[in-house]
């Protein structure tokens, strides 16, 4: 990591965040603006600048970050 932006920043500990979600790939937390009841922001703990530099070998990665949220919107009765 090593950055400034402001999720390099929160995985660091730097900035305060409500995790609701963190294993080895991911983390999830509760968006501090929330645009809706439940806004619930999953990154991956891998620092990707872009989407367009993902590669065929982060499918794992992809496949973690849609399982958290899964996980997280059956844990909040959202399914």
């Amino acid at each position: 990591m090593g950055d400034d932006r402001v999720f390099c920043r929160i995985l660091a500990g730097a900035v305060p965040a409500r995790f609701v979600h963190r294993d080895e790939a991911v983390a999830a937390f509760e968006n501090i603006l929330p645009q809706a009841p439940t806004h619930v922001l999953v990154i991956p703990r891998e620092h990707i600048r872009r989407s367009l530099d993902l590669e065929p070998e982060h499918a794992p990665l992809i496949v973690g970050i849609f399982r958290a949220a899964i996980t997280i919107a059956r844990e909040r009765g959202l399914e």
